[in-house]
């Protein structure tokens, strides 16, 4: 009878620590996921705006806004289906920072959106805006300091996957930044003008 007892016992502990094993694998699963549609939203929407801003692509304006659009709602209905672990500090943190470039790249499409269908003429009018209301630099280096800081979290939670993740990314964004500042106002400008024209 206490064989059995203890055995049932045993059973008992072995399965609530399974539980919990799998539970925590489960949280950081979800963490790697967030994280890897965060990556891959970033890299789409940059890509977007950099072919929109390259003369050399004949994309008509109103197929790049559907296209943006497109990638704001798969990242939106991600974000919007995934239950986010409010009593997980790191869970908190990733979805902070998703917000944080949902935010930044939502003012550059909500411009690119309004000039929609508007002659090359608004050009200017169209660049001093996006100057104004997104600084390319200033994204991309918050968003950095962002993640490197995440990165940390994630470092101090034990949770591997979701730091060789974040590592892809940030190596990803400092390249992107790299590029944008390699680019010269006037070609971005070029760019813009063989958008408004392309319709």
């Amino acid at each position: 009878m206490k064989k059995t007892m203890k055995k049932n016992m045993l059973s008992r502990v072995v399965l609530f620590i399974s539980l919990i094993t799998v539970t925590g694998a489960y949280a950081n699963s979800d963490n790697e996921i967030a994280v890897s549609h965060f990556g891959k939203f970033v890299h789409s929407v940059e890509q977007q705006i950099s072919h929109f801003f390259d003369s050399s692509k004949k994309t008509p304006y109103n197929t790049c806004v559907m296209e943006l659009e497109r990638i704001f709602q798969d990242i939106k209905r991600t974000v919007e289906t995934t239950t986010r672990g409010v009593s997980d500090p790191l869970t908190k943190e990733i979805y902070d920072v998703i917000d944080y470039a949902l935010q930044q790249f939502n003012v550059a499409y909500n411009i690119i959106k309004k000039y929609n269908g508007k002659s090359s003429t608004e050009a200017t009018a169209f660049a001093t805006e996006i100057k104004r209301d997104f600084n390319v630099e200033k994204v991309f280096t918050d968003l950095l300091s962002k993640l490197k800081t995440l990165k940390c979290k994630a470092c101090q939670a034990g949770d591997t996957n979701v730091v060789k993740k974040l590592d892809t990314i940030i190596a990803m964004i400092e390249k992107k930044r790299k590029e944008w500042n390699a680019k010269a106002d006037w070609v971005l400008f070029a760019g813009l003008k063989v958008r408004m024209d392309c319709k």
